[in-house]
């Protein structure tokens, strides 16, 4: 359909040829070919699809024979287009088995799709590579939910299946992690089959049970915590710990017995500040704990991983992403690698060349985020460059959900001043312009390779770099084990 969005995501040409030195010419015409005849052929036979879906092309092989070059590029147009007419003309049946070889691909609806992203994104943190950054609903909370509710609610196969894979630990860490609570009651309101009310008043009833009897505990059952002064912040962890634990057995009545109590009084924390800033992972360790209890089953051994049903499709992703590369926004960061260290020391983050603890270390991640971008609380999607200047893991979940002080945000604009300043062809450039103009461009990062490469997305202002005062080819921060490799100019 002429306006859709087409996008690729690998192209591999494999020509044979007679003779090693006419081999440089061929890829070259190859290139040419694929770049000024090949992709505008693709563009037009594509839009002249009329499905009312997304069509997700997983693969097309063609072998193309033997013969010149140029005939063989008539054949691949020629090729293309016969491959291409079971989705181009879906009407039409396939001709032989062979084409059903050449070609797998899939059509999904809106709502559909917004399901795929949505699973991708609690496995992997990530956006598959088919989905643009940018489009709306993936910043909206309320739309995203519409889009998930109305397959949910028609299409008990969905349901099912999303069901099943909360039950790994990892999703439940990210979906709390990432989304906020209005979200998080309206998904397992559908996912339970009971509207949001219902929901809210069944929450509250076993909130209100748990404390009570929490209440009635012995003083030092609680370790001297006083529950008087965290009752409002008592009750939202307990609330949160409801909706993990309904979501992880997929049952819609809430555990308000003794047992859980007993559970929450073992683990509660110490501090009282503890309480109010408890990780989501420890929320959901007890969370684990709690249905184990409930169920009477043995937990596992601490030195062996919970297999769940998200393990194998997370293992999978992440080979390909190492092989192919990952693509990153705000990869532009790299140009404030001499600042860093001092800026995150300023704040105390860092201790011995690392960072203090996980939370400075995640502090860290929001604040080259905001650095980059200008935004707060951005999804861990697009934080994934930052995740990678930090040394966080880039399959571990990462809160969204993290206060950064205002003198923070504050001297991060003052550093990008800075740099301004040293980099005299910036001129009067504000930190909008050197974010808009050089900080959030995207990268490609090759974690394959030994070291870590990232290619950057070049745009007109990068003569520009030519009078940057320090380099950007190698880079090595005070916490990273091994430097990495910048393309750029």
């Amino acid at each position: 359909m002429a306006g859709s969005t087409h996008i690729i995501h690998k192209l591999v040409l494999d020509i044979e040829v007679s003779r090693r030195n006419a081999a440089r010419k061929v890829q070259d015409d190859a290139v040419q070919y694929f770049e000024q005849v090949l992709l505008k052929k693709l563009e037009q036979l594509l839009d002249s699809m009329d499905v009312p879906a997304h069509v997700c092309i997983d693969r097309i092989d063609l072998d193309l024979g033997n013969g010149k070059l140029e005939d063989v590029f008539e054949q691949l147009q020629a090729g293309l287009a016969k491959v291409l007419e079971p989705v181009l003309s879906p009407d039409i049946l396939p001709g032989s088995d062979e084409r059903d070889n050449e070609i797998s691909y899939s059509l999904l609806t809106e709502e559909q799709q917004a399901f795929s992203v949505f699973v991708y994104f609690l496995n992997t943190g990530k956006l598959p590579w088919y989905t643009v950054a940018e489009t709306d609903w993936l910043q909206q909370e309320d739309t995203w939910l519409s889009k998930l509710s109305e397959l949910l609610i028609n299409d008990r196969t969905y349901q099912l299946k999303l069901i099943n894979l909360f039950k790994g630990s990892q999703l439940t860490i990210r979906l709390f992690s990432q989304f906020g609570i209005v979200f998080i009651k309206g998904l397992v309101a559908v996912l339970l089959h009971m509207d949001a009310g219902e929901l809210q008043r069944k929450l509250d009833a076993a909130t209100g049970k748990i404390r009570d009897l929490m209440g009635r505990q012995p003083v030092n059952d609680f370790k001297d915590l006083s529950l008087t002064e965290l009752a409002g912040d008592m009750g939202n962890v307990i609330e949160k710990l409801l909706l993990m634990i309904s979501l992880r057995t997929g049952n819609s009545e809430f555990p308000d017995d003794r047992v859980i109590v007993k559970k929450l009084v073992e683990l509660i924390p110490v501090e009282a500040a503890t309480v109010i800033s408890m990780p989501v992972a420890k929320l959901v360790q007890i969370a684990e704990i709690v249905i184990q209890s409930t169920e009477n089953k043995a937990a596992p051994p601490a030195n062996k991983p919970v297999a769940t049903p998200d393990n194998t499709s997370e293992t999978e992703i992440k080979e390909i992403e190492q092989a192919d590369g990952r693509y990153v926004n705000q990869a532009g960061l790299v140009l404030l690698h001499p600042f860093l260290e001092y800026f995150f020391k300023d704040f105390g983050l860092l201790q011995d060349n690392d960072f203090a603890d996980l939370p400075a270390r995640q502090l860290a991640i929001h604040l080259l985020h905001y650095l980059g971008s200008g935004n707060v609380n951005g999804f861990e999607y697009d934080l994934g460059f930052e995740k990678f200047l930090c040394s966080w893991p880039a399959g571990e979940s990462l809160e969204r959900d993290i206060e950064i002080p205002q003198r923070m945000l504050n001297e991060g604009d003052n550093m990008l001043r800075t740099v301004i300043k040293y980099w005299k062809a910036l001129k009067n450039t504000s930190p909008g312009g050197l974010r808009e103009g050089f900080l959030m461009r995207k990268g490609k990062l090759i974690e394959a390779e030994q070291p870590v490469r990232l290619i950057v997305e070049r745009m007109d202002l990068d003569i520009l770099l030519s009078s940057l005062p320090w380099g950007i080819g190698v880079i090595k921060l005070p916490w990273m084990d091994e430097p990495f490799y910048v393309e750029w100019q």
